[in-house]
């Protein structure tokens, strides 16, 4: 038997049915963004990532839906404190997805490969889990 922490994903969860019913359209951008993986997390969390960086953790505290992104993808213009991740909602972050993703392709340029360029080369398998267990 799998261990409790498999079980926690609620289908029912309130930001799930708050991204099919109103689709808004920051999260149409992002569906439709081939660019972009999406991954449903334990305790109803969802990352978006690109070429292995995460764009944004989407949560719902407080009965809104909010979003995290790592500082060292944003610009200075953000005022991100640098190793604390930057909360903020996530039509910001889909509003400036271009330069983001830029920031990312610089900050794994400096000798570094992408997550999504090691999993690749390693693994030739159909299907990978991205879930750590």
């Amino acid at each position: 038997m799998p261990p409790s922490y498999y079980f926690n994903l609620n289908p029912d969860a309130p930001m799930f049915g708050i991204l099919e019913r109103e689709k808004p359209e920051w999260w149409t951008i992002i569906c439709k963004d081939h660019d972009l993986y999406i991954n449903i997390r334990k305790q109803n969390h969802i990352n978006v990532y690109y070429n292995g960086a995460s764009v944004m953790e989407l949560y719902y505290p407080n009965k809104k839906l909010a979003a995290l992104i790592h500082p060292k993808y944003l610009d200075s213009d953000w005022n991100a404190k640098p190793k604390e991740y930057y909360k903020t909602q996530p039509e910001k972050i889909v509003a400036d997805l271009k330069r983001i993703k830029n920031n990312i392709n610089n900050v794994y340029k400096k000798g570094k490969t992408t997550m999504k360029a090691d999993v690749k080369k390693k693994y030739k398998a159909a299907c990978i889990s991205t879930e750590n267990t």
